[in-house]
């Protein structure tokens, strides 16, 4: 059965020691509203902290008609569901010179040539392609942000902030592993070609 935004916030809620919600999008009890409110704030968050493979998108962009005014010869535009940015071209941002590039807005302002090769983190809403680590990661990171206000327990919130971030690294982990290839073909493929097995740190 596949997992709702529902079922996510019914899982942070646990984490609280608060009953389950039939609807917690609809439920008016306080600690429903809270929790509902805000769920798109930790998706999107724990989305940004880690390349999850449900989030992941390949796209080729075409060169903008207007040129930067200054500095760099070409623009592109970022698709506007964009989360952060985790490929430009053929290598990861983390290696990228910062004169490769600069980000302003929704532009990628640049000298490398058209078109442009990016990944990035999509602002995924479907649920049901969230694995068990991305959902276990919204609802502890939901938990920990509305723990203060629902139960009055710092230390809770910072328990479970502490085990939001073990997980993060436990799907980083996870992801490494999966990224290995075989020693005969480690030298054969692209950056590009590398980020289609698994997430990036």
């Amino acid at each position: 059965m596949a997992t709702t935004k529902n079922d996510i916030v019914n899982l942070a809620a646990t984490h609280l020691g608060e009953r389950r919600f039939t609807d917690a999008f609809t439920d008016t009890s306080p600690t429903a509203e809270l929790l509902s409110f805000r769920y798109d704030f930790s998706r999107k968050e724990v989305l940004r902290s880690h390349t999850w493979g449900a989030a992941k998108e390949d796209i080729i962009l075409s060169a903008d008609a207007t040129a930067p005014v200054h500095t760099w010869s070409r623009s592109f535009t970022v698709p506007q569901d964009s989360l952060r940015l985790v490929n430009i071209g053929n290598t990861d941002l983390d290696d990228l010179h910062y004169r490769e590039y600069e980000l302003k807005g929704q532009k990628i302002h640049t000298d490398l040539a058209a078109p442009l090769k990016i990944t990035y983190i999509k602002d995924v809403t479907d649920t049901s392609m969230f694995d068990a680590q991305l959902v276990e990661s919204i609802a502890l990171h939901l938990a920990s942000t509305c723990a203060m206000a629902i139960t009055d327990d710092r230390g809770l919130a910072e328990g479970l902030f502490n085990l939001y971030e073990r997980k993060v690294e436990e799907a980083k982990f996870t992801d490494s592993l999966q990224r290995r290839r075989p020693v005969d073909n480690q030298y054969a493929s692209s950056t590009w070609d590398s980020l289609h097995l698994g997430g990036e740190d």
